[in-house]
């Protein structure tokens, strides 16, 4: 597994998955953290990787490139996070 850079990677798990239930149930749900670039994008992508792409083969890619076109380039910027992402 890779370092994510002191994240505790058990608990972005059960947070990812907590979301992914609830939006698999037609809940809504919100994450954020403190600047909302590299954390909060981390779970949130990872949920819609989990919640979309498996069900429609989507490229996870699209998924990391969409927050950054909307939002900011610097969405995701830690290249470890991004490679979990892409690699999960």
């Amino acid at each position: 597994m890779l370092d994510i850079s002191g994240v505790n990677v058990p608990i972005v798990n059960r947070l990812v998955d907590a979301a992914v239930e609830a939006v698999q149930a037609g809940a809504k749900s919100l994450v954020r953290c403190h600047m909302g670039l590299n954390r909060s994008a981390l779970v949130a992508i990872l949920v819609a990787i989990l919640a979309a792409v498996e069900l429609t083969g989507e490229d996870p890619a699209k998924r990391v490139r969409q927050p950054r076109r909307d939002r900011s380039e610097d969405v995701l910027y830690n290249e470890t996070f991004e490679r979990y992402v892409l690699d999960r």
